[in-house]
């Protein structure tokens, strides 16, 4: 009888150990992949953005009381529109009077009762208006002619005295328009041609951006042909069209508000198949390659920029592990180098972004979780656009020209802390979740 239980005993835990290992066979066949939640790609995107700085929503409003902002209340068209625009910003005005710079009020009717008041006051401390500005956490305006003037030297007409507040502030990833409006002056009995500038120190990505608030004004009554406009940014550029994923893919697009993401269903077996061994439709014969991945976005540099984004290129991150620990992303630790591939040379021709899969990308994949790809799109290469007409002017003073606006943006724009081909900031950023290999 004993026998028998110790027989019947063993037989059970026999039976007991092979479905245990039976199941750890099966999860090893069958492991469970982690899941990518594509609603929180957006809120990862945002809390990897490489400038944390956010502007205060109060304005301020630095005006250089001069002969040239006078001219403007009484006679400027452009001053005129922009105006109630200006007060409709509730901004604190400052008043730039000689060398003492100082906040007059936030009250409209006292900011419109000064405007109509103002008159010249020499040697406007305009180079530290423009510290205070670039130091502070506010977006604001300054009207001014652009003439410095120091005890002792007089009119300051080829010091660069903009370039390193604007510097402090492009680095910040913030952004300056310009709006430059021509004019005439009168000075010991003789006409000068001038220029008026209305500097913008304002956010592309706020909601409340000034630049945005004021251009309304010309809805109503477009620019005059007179007046040009000027942007400074360290990563601007004109994204139009729509990214498409290869039609042949299962896909779906997550957002396309700021960045564009995907989720491509297909797996990598189907990808390698219709993408990386593309063959051509009307021979069979494979194309060079492969075919695109994605395609359909068109790139450009904005008008008004002081770049030409002649080359571009792209730059891979597998962020899956970081996005899955929601943390903030080192993205040299996870750059990835033989993923995807940016074809240059349509961009060149075309201005159209095309992306195809690099032949060599299985050590990229993930087999424990679902991936999740950062494609950051940036300036290999930028020619500089100024019109060197738009920033100078002959010196009232002095006989020659004043070049210290012209020095200060060109300097400005050479500075490898704010060149795009040398700060390689992402100009766009495209995510891509895929299946796990």
């Amino acid at each position: 009888m004993k026998i028998r239980f110790k027989v019947q005993r063993c037989r059970d835990l026999l039976w007991i150990l092979f479905i245990y290992l039976m199941s750890g066979l099966e999860s090893c066949k069958s492991p469970t992949v982690v899941q990518i939640d594509e609603k929180s790609i957006t809120d990862f995107h945002l809390m990897n953005l490489q400038s944390a700085n956010e502007l205060n929503p109060e304005v301020k409003l630095f005006i250089d009381y001069s002969t040239c902002v006078a001219q403007a209340v009484n006679s400027s068209d452009f001053f005129r529109q922009i105006r109630p625009r200006i007060t409709g910003l509730n901004p604190i005005l400052y008043g730039i009077r000689g060398s003492k710079i100082d906040s007059i009020s936030a009250d409209k009717d006292i900011i419109n009762q000064e405007l109509s008041e103002v008159n010249e006051i020499p040697y406007a401390d305009l180079e530290t208006a423009s510290k205070i500005i670039c130091d502070g956490n506010n977006q604001a305006i300054l009207i001014t002619d652009g003439e410095y003037w120091t005890e002792g030297i007089g009119e300051r007409t080829d010091l660069a005295y903009l370039k390193d507040p604007f510097i402090k502030w492009l680095a910040r990833g913030f952004d300056i328009y310009i709006y430059i409006e021509g004019y005439e002056e009168n000075y010991f009995g003789k006409n000068y041609s001038k220029k008026r500038f209305y500097f913008l120190f304002t956010d592309d990505r706020l909601s409340s951006n000034i630049f945005r608030e004021l251009n309304k004004a010309f809805n109503v009554s477009p620019l005059g042909t007179d007046l040009r406009l000027v942007k400074l940014s360290n990563s601007d550029i004109l994204v139009g069209d729509k990214l498409a994923v290869f039609p042949d893919l299962d896909s779906k697009l997550i957002t396309d508000k700021g960045f564009t993401a995907f989720e491509i269903m297909s797996d990598w077996k189907s990808m390698d198949e219709y993408v990386l061994n593309a063959k051509n439709s009307e021979d069979g014969t494979p194309i060079a390659g492969g075919t695109y991945l994605l395609r359909g976005l068109k790139m450009a540099s904005d008008e008004n920029s002081t770049y030409n984004y002649s080359e571009l290129g792209i730059t891979v991150y597998n962020v899956s592990q970081s996005f899955l620990n929601n943390a903030k992303t080192d993205l040299s630790s996870c750059e990835v180098k033989n993923m995807f591939v940016l074809d240059e040379e349509l961009y060149k021709k075309t201005g159209e972004i095309g992306i195809k899969i690099s032949g060599d990308y299985y050590n990229s994949l993930s087999e424990e979780s679902e991936n999740l790809f950062r494609i950051d799109i940036y300036a290999k290469n930028t020619g500089k656009k100024i019109n060197r007409e738009d920033f100078e002017w002959k010196s009232m003073s002095k006989n020659e020209v004043n070049s210290s606006v012209f020095e200060s943006i060109l300097q400005t724009i050479d500075n490898a802390l704010i060149d795009p081909a040398v700060t390689n900031n992402p100009l766009y950023t495209i995510y891509l979740k895929t299946n796990s290999i």
